[in-house]
C-alpha cells in the first residue's frame, strides 16, 4: 500500500514540478523541497538518509529543470529512491536500483511534459503511466533500515556474533518479502520493538570488550531464537487457517471420493464379461452365445443332393 501511494505521489509531483520551478512565488522552492522529502519518506522510509537524499533530489530538479527537465526528473526520482538504492542487498542490485530509478524518472518526466497541456483525461492517463515508470525500482528487493543496520554490524563483528546477526537479517528479509501478514497489527508493532532491541544489542556488541561480547552473544542468540520461533509458529498457524478456509477444495475432494465409491460398487455388481463404456462408467454386458456348426458338418450338408419334393416345391 505504501509503495502504491509513493508511486502516485511521484507521478503527481513530476506533473506539478514544472509549474513550481517556473513560478516566481517565494513558496515554490519550499514546495519542491517538501515534495522531494515526502516522496523520499514514502519510497525509502523514515530516516535522516532518506530525508537528505530526497532534499538533494529536489534541489537537483530546481537546478536542472530549465535546461534539462528529463535529467531533473530522473535525479528527483533517484533522490526519492536513494536510500533504497544504498540499502540494496548486493552491488548488482544497487546498480539495478539506481538505473531503474534514473531511467524511470526520465521517462516519467518526458511523459508528463509531453501531455501536460492536453485535456484532463489524457493528462491523467499520462500521469498514471508516469507513476508506473517512476516506481519501476519497487520491483527490485531492498533491505529496510533495520536490516541494513544489522547487516552492517554483522560485517564489523566476529564469530559467533556475525552468524547470529546474519540469521536475523535473513529472517527479516523473509518476513519483508512475504506477501501475507502473518501477525495482527498490534503483534507486528510489538515485534518491531523487539527488533529494535536486537539492533541496540548488536550495536553494543560491536564496541564491547571480549568478556562483555560473549555475554551479549548469548543474549543475541536467545533473541534471534525467540524471533524465529514466533514467526515459525505464525507461519504454521497461517498455513493451518488457509487449509481450513479452503472449503471448495474439501468439497471437491469429497465429491471425488463419493464418485469413486459409486463406480467401485457398480463394477462389483456387474458380471465379469465383455466390457463396454457407457457415460464414463464401466459396466459389463453379457451376450447370448451362438452355437457354431463345425466346418466338416457344413460341407456334408452342402454335398447332399436336393430331394424331389424339394425340387417340386421350388
Amino acid at each position: 500500500m505504501q509503495s502504491l501511494l509513493a508511486m502516485i505521489l511521484l507521478g503527481a509531483s513530476l506533473l506539478a514540478l514544472p509549474s513550481l520551478s517556473s513560478s516566481d512565488s517565494l513558496f515554490a522552492v519550499p514546495a519542491i523541497l517538501g515534495l522531494g522529502i515526502t516522496t523520499a519518506v514514502l519510497c525509502s522510509g523514515r530516516g535522516m538518509l532518506a530525508l537528505a537524499l530526497g532534499a538533494l533530489g529536489s534541489l537537483a530538479y530546481v537546478t536542472l529543470a530549465s535546461r534539462s527537465p528529463e535529467l531533473g526528473g530522473a535525479l528527483f526520482v533517484l533522490g526519492a529512491h536513494g536510500a533504497r538504492v544504498i540499502r540494496g542487498r548486493t552491488a548488482a542490485l544497487r546498480g539495478a536500483l539506481a538505473l531503474a530509478s534514473l531511467t524511470g524518472g526520465a521517462v516519467a518526466a518526458i511523459l508528463v511534459a509531453r501531455y501536460a497541456a492536453h485535456d484532463l483525461a489524457v493528462m491523467t492517463a499520462a500521469t498514471v503511466i508516469a507513476s508506473l515508470f517512476a516506481g519501476a525500482s519497487f520491483v527490485l528487493p531492498s533491505d529496510d533500515a533495520l536490516s541494513f543496520g544489522l547487516r552492517g554490524l554483522a560485517q564489523e563483528s566476529d564469530e559467533p556474533g556475525r552468524s547470529l546477526l546474519l540469521r536475523a537479517v535473513q529472517l527479516r528479509r523473509k518476513i519483508g518479502d512475504s506477501d501475507s501478514d502473518l501477525l495482527p497489527a498490534h503483534s507486528t508493532r510489538q515485534l518491531e520493538g523487539a527488533w529494535t532491541v536486537l539492533l541496540t544489542a548488536a550495536r553494543a556488541r560491536a564496541t564491547a570488550q571480549r568478556s562483555t561480547a560473549i555475554a551479549l552473544d548469548r543474549r543475541i542468540a536467545r533473541h534471534v531464537d525467540a524471533l524465529e520461533r514466533i514467526y515459525s509458529a505464525a507461519e504454521e498457524r497461517s498455513a493451518h487457517v488457509a487449509g481450513m478456509d479452503n472449503a471448495a477444495l474439501d468439497a471437491a475432494r469429497l465429491e471425488h471420493e463419493r464418485l469413486a465409491s459409486e463406480i467401485s460398487a457398480l463394477q462389483e455388481l456387474a458380471p465379469a464379461t465383455d466390457e463396454k463404456e457407457f457415460t464414463g462408467v464401466t459396466v459389463s454386458v453379457s451376450e447370448p452365445k451362438r452355437e457354431e456348426i463345425p466346418v466338416e458338418s457344413q460341407a456334408e450338408v452342402i454335398a447332399q443332393p436336393v430331394s424331389t419334393s424339394d425340387s417340386a416345391h421350388n
